[in-house]
């Protein structure tokens, strides 16, 4: 597999994929609705899912448990109060880089929120609240990379993500502004691509939309609480 790439033991993975199977099968045939709100709940799981990865690469809980969490197990505001609590133990206690992370998302996501609007206003109506979420996780996720990359001198472990800071620090703006910013401005096209293509999903069939929109919301939401913490517990 490429490097950053790795698998749990397979007990372990078949386990999860039986797992995943019943329930999927379990909610076709019930065919439960899914709201906004519904989509928002399980949001936290996503966080605890991260923190509990923090966790596990920390040595503070044993990587099958961080495995399992990314799938939902576990309770975020614990989980990262733990994390935090016992973070002087493997590095010391930072605000400042998550602080910068979070300052920089804040002001990105609804710029881009405003933009996406006046572009297709019929976009950001569909989608709503979700939507917003969803260039939030994805903004988080780049402005964190691009702080631990720029401003910590960390490495990026997705090869995609690796290829995108690569030709950013080949750019001649390189020396002025970082290599992250070309890797945060990727994250918030894709994400805006995406609720333009969920679109129509949304209108014709929401519970399917919703279910997209909360998939492709973790990913770039779980990874950018991961950075979070990591900066906070692991700053030099």
């Amino acid at each position: 597999m490429p490097a950053g790439f790795d698998l749990p033991p397979l007990p372990v993975l078949g386990s999860l994929l039986a797992g995943i199977g019943s329930v999927a099968v379990a909610l076709y045939r019930l065919d439960p609705p899914v709201t906004d709100r519904i989509v928002l709940a399980f949001l936290p799981w996503v966080v605890a899912g991260a923190a509990l990865h923090v966790a596990a690469l920390l040595g503070l809980v044993a990587p099958t448990v961080g495995r399992v969490a990314v799938v939902g197990v576990g309770v975020a505001l614990p989980v990262i109060a733990h994390v935090l609590a016992t973070g002087p133990g493997a590095g010391s206690i930072d605000p400042v880089p998550p602080a910068i992370a979070l300052l920089g998302t804040a002001i990105v996501t609804p710029l881009t929120w405003t933009l996406l609007g006046r572009l297709r206003d019929d976009v950001t109506t569909v989608t709503g609240v979700i939507g917003i979420v969803l260039v939030f996780g994805h903004a988080l996720d780049g402005v964190s990379t691009a702080v631990g990359v720029d401003l910590l001198g960390a490495g990026e472990r997705t090869p995609f993500s690796r290829v995108i800071l690569e030709v950013g620090a080949a750019l001649p703006t390189a020396d002025l502004i970082g290599a992250g910013w070309l890797f945060v401005l990727v994250k918030l096209v894709l994400a805006s691509v995406v609720l333009v293509l969920l679109g129509p999903t949304l209108r014709e069939t929401p519970r399917d939309g919703r279910l997209l929109v909360f998939a492709i919301t973790a990913l770039g939401l779980g990874p950018g609480v991961n950075n979070l913490l990591l900066f906070a517990v692991s700053a030099p």
